[in-house]
C-alpha cells in the first residue's frame, strides 16, 4: 500500500501499539510512511506518543519520560487538540513489561475504551523464556483474547522476538492461532529469509537511529546507528507494516 493508499484505509481506525522499542520503532514505521518518507532515522524515547492526521494536517506528540504502568492517560483527549476532528489515530505506549496475563487483559479493555472498537492492539512478549515457550502452549494472554467474545471488532498482532533463532517457535504459534482477530508476527519466511539487516553492533533493532534520547539536542551525526550498508528505509518494519494494512 502506498501512503496515499494508507491513509485511506486506516481512516476511522486507532492503532494501539503497546511495547518496548520494537514496537515503537514499527509505530515510527507508519508515521514515516504515512508522510510519504521512505527512509526512517530515529531519536530514541522512552515515553508515550500520539500520531494524528485529518485531510489537512497532521502532528506528532512525545510525551514525559512516564512511570511503568501509566497506560493511555489523555492520549485520546489529546488528539483533537493537535489537529481537528482526526481522522486517524496511531498511538504508542511505552510499556517494556508484558508478562502478566491480567495485565494484558487490563491494557485491551483499556484500548477499546479509550481507541473504539476499531483498534489494531498491538502485543509483544519480549525477550523473555516464559514458561508459556516450554509447553508447546499459546501464550495465556493471546489464547485469552483469541478466545474472548468481548472485543468483537479488534485485532490483536502479537509481535515477538525478531531474533532468527526463535522463527520455528513464531511459526509454531502462528499455526494455531492465526486467523480471524489473532496473528504472529513475523511470520516464518519474513524470520527464516531474512534479508534485513540489523543495525551494526545490534542483534535486535532494523531501524537507523541517533544514539542519543530525545529531547536531546542533535548536534551531530556521530552517534548514528545503522546497518552495514546504510539503507535507512527499514524493510523489515516496512513488511510488518504492510501485513497488518493487508
Amino acid at each position: 500500500y502506498s501512503p496515499i493508499e494508507s491513509d485511506l484505509l486506516l481512516r476511522g481506525h486507532s492503532i494501539v501499539f503497546y511495547g518496548d522499542s520494537l514496537l515503537r520503532q514499527l509505530f515510527n514505521r507508519f508515521v514515516w510512511h504515512l508522510r510519504g518518507i521512505p527512509n526512517v532515522l530515529e531519536q530514541y524515547y522512552h515515553a508515550h506518543a500520539l500520531y494524528v492526521r485529518n485531510n489537512e494536517r497532521d502532528a506528532l506528540h512525545i510525551g514525559r519520560d512516564d512511570h511503568l504502568g501509566t497506560v493511555h492517560y489523555s492520549l485520546s483527549a489529546q488528539g483533537s487538540k493537535l489537529v481537528d476532528h482526526p481522522t486517524i489515530q496511531l498511538v504508542f505506549i511505552w510499556e517494556p513489561r508484558l508478562e502478566d496475563p491480567d495485565h494484558i487483559d487490563q491494557q485491551i479493555a483499556l484500548a477499546r475504551r479509550d481507541f473504539s472498537d476499531h483498534s489494531l492492539v498491538m502485543g509483544m512478549n519480549y525477550w523473555s523464556e516464559g514458561d508459556e515457550f516450554h509447553h508447546g502452549l499459546v501464550p495465556p494472554q493471546i489464547k485469552r483474547f483469541q478466545d474472548s467474545s468481548r472485543y468483537p471488532n479488534m485485532k490483536l498482532f502479537w509481535y515477538p522476538t525478531t531474533s532468527t533463532k526463535y522463527a520455528k517457535r513464531n511459526a509454531f504459534y502462528g499455526s494455531l492461532v492465526n486467523g480471524s482477530n489473532t496473528w504472529i508476527l513475523p511470520s516464518e519466511p519474513m524470520s527464516v529469509n531474512a534479508p534485513y539487516a540489523h543495525n551494526r553492533g545490534d542483534t535486535i533493532h532494523f531501524q537507523c537511529g541517533i544514539n542519543l534520547k530525545f529531547p536531546g539536542k542533535v548536534q551531530n551525526l556521530n552517534r548514528l546507528n545503522t546497518p552495514e550498508t546504510k539503507d535507512c528505509r527499514d524493510m523489515f518494519d516496512y513488511n510488518i507494516m504492510q501485513y497488518i494494512l493487508n
